[in-house]
């Protein structure tokens, strides 16, 4: 058993499972629930001893397995929440009267007692649901159409080998794959793919990672309908049925070979080398170019795919848009520097970096061309606080400082009015920053007309394009239902006041997984590898088009729907509108983006379009850094 003590809003008292019946993932099993309930008698029994008040059965779910009180619940045990109103320090009033730390504290110590007491007393059922649950599960697997998941990501294996990680740190056991297979439009080879089987004792966990679950028996959620791992790192993957699967296609060892890097290509003694290159395609790319920036190494960024002739004379090599060049003669720092830190990062970090020979390119622009960037280390500043998402600013703050290695400044929402704007590259903005960006509209105006970089999402992406760049607000309210034309009135359809929020729930977007296309000869498509990308979407907020019709480049696909609850009508709304655009103010940007792009640290696939905001956004056409078509022949007199 496991026990999960939280708090709650102080306007409630005390709850502890089970939550609704109809809101328990349909892989745990019933039983679950029963004993379950069979715990919470020893739990009212305890605080009716002390006269508290408490519910059950209500509110509270039992779906998500990501959750402290869920996730036992996948491995045979039993998880049970416990909720208490928060006296919020030391004391609070609340409609009971006053509620103080003291009593807070006597309810969880109380339920606690009595979870030991049930555990004793229930022992011999506990041990005996833990027993067949395992051998139901695999059962279930035995019973299952799909056999085994096969998943890889060629482009940059580095993310598939994470999902590897992640699955076995849940004792899940993955394999590398032994013989090339294709299935589901995708190929999948030896060396960068791995397969899971499913006839394993965590079948269950393992199923609800890699599932596309689209009905429900109930359409309310704490925050999330599904957790497709692969389409969190944007993997190409695929379900494999009995005809499919064979037992060959499993190999043996713990993993697919680890990706080396260092300088490649170097003619013998080091050469004359013109330039040194990588590949736009992976985290570990973005972190070798915020390692190399801080070196004070100069780079430039490739908008246009090119050809360009190895140094030691093996051939070319093609390198697509966002591709880093680092030419020689551009460089303050002597060459022998230069190529220490390349090679010393490149190693650390698996990334390979190409030795160049000429500067004249077999095709695309060559490296003296208008359509290479020159790139600035990020100043980036975030906004946090009062009113600001905790749980958006700390993922955001997580994954650029401690992953990227890009240090952030944090400014909490009140202080925002007294930051100088010049010192910082980029403002980052998540959900409850609006406040703060209205109190210093004209001021964050100006700084984006002098080349500043707005990165905006979810509600503050929404200010964004009403208050600052004044594009004309939805004709619908922000929970998406219709207000209707002046002088006419909205036709209403009879519905129960008590299923009010059922209806509600229903027609809303509760953390699924939708679809969208990309441009990728876009700045914020540059490297990706597909031109379909899941997205993690809740609720359904739509962004007004950018002005120019090629800065949209995220859109929702027609039929969206790839996994987890969409409401009918809020998927039409977001059929086929924008996700994701950029808008050109001065000789700046602001790039607005829908979703939550970075949700638990986990949706690694979105990330690397919020990297191509932070990177690249910059060089998007009339720009101040824009990257033009042709040299600028205008005279200098």
């Amino acid at each position: 058993m496991l026990t999960d003590f939280h708090e709650m809003g102080a306007g409630s008292t005390y709850f502890f499972q089970p939550g609704v019946t109809s809101r328990r993932h349909p892989l745990i099993p019933q039983k679950n629930e029963k004993l379950t309930a069979r715990i919470a008698e020893f739990h009212a029994r305890a605080l009716d001893g002390i006269g508290s008040l408490y519910f059950s059965g209500e509110s509270f779910d039992d779906f998500y397995f990501g959750k402290g009180s869920t996730y036992p619940d996948a491995q045979g045990s039993i998880g049970i929440l416990f909720e208490q109103a928060s006296s919020r320090g030391h004391a609070q009033m609340n409609r009971f009267g006053r509620l103080t730390f003291p009593f807070t504290i006597r309810n969880q110590l109380t339920t606690s007692l009595s979870s030991h007491r049930a555990a004793v007393a229930l022992r011999e059922d506990l041990l005996r649901y833990q027993r067949e649950f395992v051998e139901n599960a695999l059962d279930a697997a035995v019973a299952d159409a799909t056999k085994a998941w096969v998943f890889s990501s060629p482009e940059s294996p580095r993310r598939a080998r994470e999902l590897a990680e992640l699955l076995r740190r849940h004792r899940i056991e993955v394999r590398p794959l032994a013989k090339e297979i294709k299935h589901g439009g995708n190929v999948f080879s030896p060396g960068t793919s791995w397969i899971v089987v499913g006839r394993q004792p965590q079948y269950p966990l393992l199923k609800s990672m890699f599932e596309k679950r689209v009905r429900f028996n109930d359409a309310t959620f704490y925050d999330v309908s599904t957790w497709n791992m692969p389409a969190a790192f944007d993997l190409d993957w695929a379900a494999l049925d009995a005809a499919a699967f064979t037992g060959d296609l499993v190999g043996h060892g713990e993993g697919v070979t680890e990706q080396t890097g260092g300088l490649v290509h170097e003619p013998a003694g080091a050469g004359n080398v013109y330039a040194w290159a990588f590949s736009w395609s992976s985290m570990a790319t973005a972190k070798l170019l915020v390692k190399v920036l801080d070196a004070g190494v100069r780079v430039l960024v490739a908008g246009e795919p090119l050809r360009s002739s190895l140094a030691d004379g093996s051939g070319v090599r093609q390198f697509d848009r966002g591709s880093v060049l680092i030419p020689r003669g551009i460089q303050e720092k002597s060459p022998a520097v230069v190529r220490a830190v390349l090679d010393r990062t490149s190693r650390e970090l698996g990334v390979k970096v190409f030795a160049l020979a000429t500067g004249l390119t077999t095709e695309g622009p060559d490296l003296g061309s208008s359509a290479l960037g020159s790139m600035t280390p990020l100043r980036p500043l975030l906004i946090i606080g009062g009113g600001v998402s905790q749980y958006e600013a700390g993922e955001l703050w997580y994954f650029l400082d401690h992953e990227l290695g890009v240090p952030l400044t944090l400014v909490d929402a009140d202080g925002f009015r007294r930051v100088r704007l010049g010192d910082y590259s980029h403002i980052l903005a998540v959900s409850g920053s609006t406040t703060a960006l209205d109190g210093r509209r004209d001021d964050v105006q100006a700084w984006l007309r002098r080349g500043g970089i707005l990165v905006a999402q979810r509600s503050a992406a929404t200010w964004a394009g009403r208050r600052l760049l004044n594009l004309n607000p939805d004709k619908e309210s922000a929970r998406g239902r219709s207000t209707g034309k002046a002088g006419k009135a909205v036709k209403a359809t009879p519905i129960s006041y008590a299923r009010r929020r059922e209806t509600w729930n229903r027609d809303s977007i509760s953390g699924a997984v939708l679809k969208a296309t990309l441009d990728r000869t876009h700045p914020l498509g540059w490297g990706i590898a597909h031109d379909e990308m899941p997205l993690w979407v809740r609720g359904n907020t739509t962004l007004k088009p950018a002005r120019q019709p090629w800065n949209n480049p995220l859109r929702y696909t027609k039929s969206p729907l790839l996994s987890g609850h969409g409401g009918e009508k809020s998927l039409k709304k977001l059929s086929g509108q924008v996700a994701g655009c950029v808008d050109v103010v001065g000789s700046g940007v602001v790039v607005r983006f829908a979703n939550n792009m970075s949700f638990r640290n986990i949706w690694r696939g979105t990330q690397r379009l919020y990297l191509n905001a932070l990177f690249h956004a910059r060089f998007t056409a009339g720009s101040g850094r824009a990257l033009s078509d042709g040299p600028d022949l205008r005279r200098d007199d």
